[in-house]
């Protein structure tokens, strides 16, 4: 789980996937005021029941889900 300030190889993968969907963050491996504004706006979209910006297993899923479906390896 990545909350605010978090520094972490997986935030840097979480950042990577979202820009590479096609949202402004800067992969710098910190849990970022940017990022999590980010991460609300995907489970606002696709997880209404928790717009937390608190990343979670079922939250990476979603953006792995989605990148692939970008990429057309679904």
């Amino acid at each position: 789980m990545f909350e605010d300030g978090a520094r972490d190889r997986g935030v840097a993968i979480l950042q990577r996937g979202l820009a590479y969907i096609g949202f402004g963050v800067a992969v710098s491996g910190i849990y970022d005021e940017q990022t999590i504004k980010v991460v609300q706006a995907v489970q606002r979209r696709f997880r209404q029941d928790c717009v937390d910006g608190v990343v979670d297993i079922q939250t990476m899923d979603i953006v792995k889900w989605w990148a692939e479906s970008v990429s057309g390896t679904v």
